[in-house]
């Protein structure tokens, strides 16, 4: 195993020592927020200050600064040392909860599932740098001090933080596997075991089959939406915004979120957004002291591999990460993401923002990542670009999927609206316009609705934006959920001075007149988080109160209420589901044709259900497969993504206009599918 040195633990431990500085309070730039801030603690060459935002409402939310100098490895220790009690109650404990939350659904096969996990892990860890294993060491061993420091025990071991922090990996390899075991079986069975010689007999093989396809869909989405606006749009240099989207860390990213600024040794300094035990807030978004500006995109892709030579590969979110250290140009990114083995599919989203004589050139570009690929699929001088989950570039299209229609139709929906309001933007964009935008409810196909195709998700648990010529980062500290609709903390760099200052808090202030429905967005993300603990009823009950709170508006949502109906389908209660898609059957004309022809299709089940039968039920299953056929033959002309998704519908209709008895579909419920 990979060590950090044992010279370089005792020089770290001999230094272990801290100092504080005194209070501040800074005044905000809004009259409705304060943020008051303690004294830097102080460990080694690194700080951490803690800041308390008190806001209208009630509102009262911490959040951190953390400023980091020396070698990676020194940093780290410092991270884990100075935020120990932050990351015992963060990301760690819910990533590896959804570890154990993929093993038990496996049953009595949990040991295969155990097989299958520790032999992918292994081949990441030889696989992956020195570096990288040694930092996540670093943050390890420097936790474990800081908690024996405060007297707490050390509730997670060095094993834990690389499962947690490698593990991202698994999860991708995981994502593919379920993908493959409902499309192709035989290559499913040929991924599972085929290379970790894990024995099994046949009913094995099928029970661990049934039970990756029984996982939620949805549980491994990802859903980042970027933009960049440059010069021309802002008249300020480029402005880089992202929201993050991550169904596992739902509930531990905001309870300690950080701004980072991190200059390692010989290295360019950059500052970043993460949360507590983050080694890779680098690879999340951020921006360095040369201009170039970063955040990451992931991809559902069936084309991973987990083995490289020795010490050779980089998770790409470290990868993202030592481009904000190591380059000053896209060109430079590009080489060393060339010269740099990856596991799985990614897309980095970089601009660079520089002074060329008084004149300000914005450059963007979309670099798409896999196992066997890397191109840069656009790139654009001087021009606005928008980012979401899916492969651009013709030759990578084969390098990700959709498991179904609806979901590459959403992340088509955030890349074309974003793009849309971008250039209806031109002239007068500016960080305030990047922060509604990022938390715009509007569907693409659609219009106006609270989740599904929108530019902020169910699973948004962060929200960043870049303002490089200014030297400004914003982030948001969750005091909302979706995390979008938060206060946004202003933070100025210096890095020549090495200072990072929280010198203001900001957010979007649109849904001020429409209080209600703002509330009503968070109790639809605990219904998603309801349905994602299988509580189908406190899913249900969450929906419901949505519901009711948006009609306080004048708003009657068609996500919520499509989600209401299939949900009460999945408890047996055709009745009340009939009742729900009945209201969208009489507006099926305000939807994009898919969700028109999912309509109709439950419509005419929940009318059989209910005993109803005839004429007028078989033409809505009609009505629904011709629909079907339709968008299966133009999915076609664009690589087929969701295709046999939609072959599975139309047989699935076939089915059910003969009154055969077939389970109901799962249902997607981040895309209203």
């Amino acid at each position: 195993m990979k060590k950090v040195s044992s010279l370089l633990c005792l020089l770290i431990l001999l230094s272990a020592c801290s100092t504080s500085i005194p209070l501040r309070k800074i005044s905000s730039t809004y009259a409705s927020s304060e943020v008051e801030c303690e004294g830097k603690i102080v460990h080694k060459n690194s700080e951490l200050q803690t800041c308390t935002l008190s806001a209208a409402g009630g509102v009262k939310k911490k959040f951190y600064t953390f400023k980091g100098e020396g070698t990676p490895e020194e940093i780290q220790f410092s991270h884990g040392y100075l935020m120990a009690e932050q990351i015992n109650q963060g990301s760690i404990e819910e990533l590896l909860g959804h570890f154990e939350k993929e093993a038990q659904a496996m049953g009595k096969y949990r040991w295969a599932f155990e097989g299958l996990k520790n032999c992918h892990m292994d081949r990441l860890k030889k696989s992956v740098s020195d570096e990288f294993f040694n930092v996540i060491l670093a943050v390890a061993q420097g936790y474990a001090e800081g908690m024996k420091a405060r007297g707490l025990p050390v509730k997670y071991s060095e094993d834990d933080f690389i499962l947690g922090l490698l593990g991202i990996e698994f999860g991708n390899v995981m994502g593919g596997i379920a993908h493959q075991a409902g499309e192709k079986p035989l290559k499913a069975l040929a991924q599972i075991f085929g290379q970790c010689k894990i024995p099994l007999a046949k009913e094995g093989f099928q029970a661990i089959l049934k039970g990756i396809r029984l996982k939620k869909a949805d549980d491994r989405k990802m859903g980042c939406v970027g933009l960049v606006a440059p010069d021309s749009y802002t008249g300020e240099g480029v402005i880089h915004g992202r929201n993050l989207d991550q169904s596992p860390l739902m509930k531990s990213w905001s309870k300690s979120p950080v701004v980072y600024l991190i200059k390692e040794t010989g290295r360019i300094p950059y500052v970043a957004a993460g949360t507590a035990g983050l080694v890779y807030p680098g690879g999340i978004s951020g921006f360095n002291q040369a201009g170039l500006s970063v955040s990451l995109h992931q991809m559902n892709t069936t084309r991973w591999d987990t083995s490289h030579k020795m010490s050779t590969a980089e998770v790409v979110p470290y990868l993202q990460q030592r481009i904000l250290r190591e380059a000053r140009s896209i060109d430079e990114a590009f080489e060393l993401i060339k010269k740099t083995n990856v596991f799985s599919s990614w897309t980095i989203f970089i601009s660079d923002s520089k002074d060329n004589n008084g004149k300000m050139i914005s450059e963007v570009a979309s670099i798409e990542i896999s196992a066997n690929h890397k191109v840069i699929a656009r790139r654009k001088s001087n021009e606005a670009m928008s980012q979401s989950n899916h492969y651009i570039d013709p030759k990578m299209q084969k390098e990700h999927y959709h498991s179904n229609l609806a979901a590459y139709l959403e992340t088509q929906s955030r890349l074309l609206q974003m793009e849309k309001i971008l250039n209806e933007g031109k002239g007068r964009i500016d960080v305030e316009w990047a922060m509604e935008a990022l938390s715009s409810h509007v569907d693409f196909f659609e219009g106006e609705r609270a989740f599904g195709r929108t530019a902020v998700k169910l699973s948004n648990i962060m929200s960043s934006i870049a303002h490089p010529t200014k030297n400004e980062f914003w982030m948001t500290i969750g005091d909302k959920k979706p995390a979008a609709h938060s206060w946004y903390v202003g933070s100025r760099v210096d890095f020549n001075k090495m200072s990072l200052d929280v010198v203001s808090m900001n957010k979007s202030f649109k849904m001020d007149s429409k209080a209600y429905l703002e509330r009503s967005y968070e109790h639809a993300v605990l219904a998603y988080q309801a349905y994602k603990a299988n509580d189908n009823k406190g899913a249900i009950v969450e929906l419901q109160n949505a519901n009711s709170l948006s009609a306080l508006n004048g708003i009657d949502d068609t996500s919520i209420i499509y989600n209401l109906a299939r949900l009460h389908m999945l408890e047996n209660d055709p009745t009340e589901a009939k009742r729900y898609m009945e209201k969208l059957l009489l507006r099926k004309t305000e939807f994009h044709p898919y969700h028109q022809a999912l309509v109709l299709m439950y419509s005419a089940r929940l009318r059989q259900l209910v005993g109803l039968s005839g004429g007028q039920v078989n033409d809505l299953f009609d009505e629904a497969s011709a629909i079907f056929e339709t968008q299966l033959a133009e999915t076609k002309k664009k690589y087929g993504h969701g295709a046999s998704n939609l072959k599975k519908k139309i047989k699935l209709v076939k089915n059910w206009k003969k009154g055969k008895d077939k389970k109901t579909p799962s249902l997607d419920f981040q895309v209203a599918d």
